[in-house]
């Protein structure tokens, strides 16, 4: 219990969250080009296997 009421008035989940959602923003700014070569090659990946489950 004492645990939960230090990070309430502590407001640690709010700059937890701040802290992610920062870090985030700075992973697309950086890392634009590869999340989304991931995410074209996950579609494939996905389309590919919903051919294979129709059975073509």
């Amino acid at each position: 219990m004492a645990d939960v009421r230090c990070k309430e008035s502590s407001l640690f989940a709010e700059g937890w969250r701040a802290a992610e959602t920062e870090n985030q923003a700075s992973a697309r700014a950086d890392d634009g080009e590869v999340l989304r070569k991931a995410k074209t090659a996950r579609a494939e990946v996905r389309r590919a296997i919903r051919e294979v489950l129709a059975g073509r």
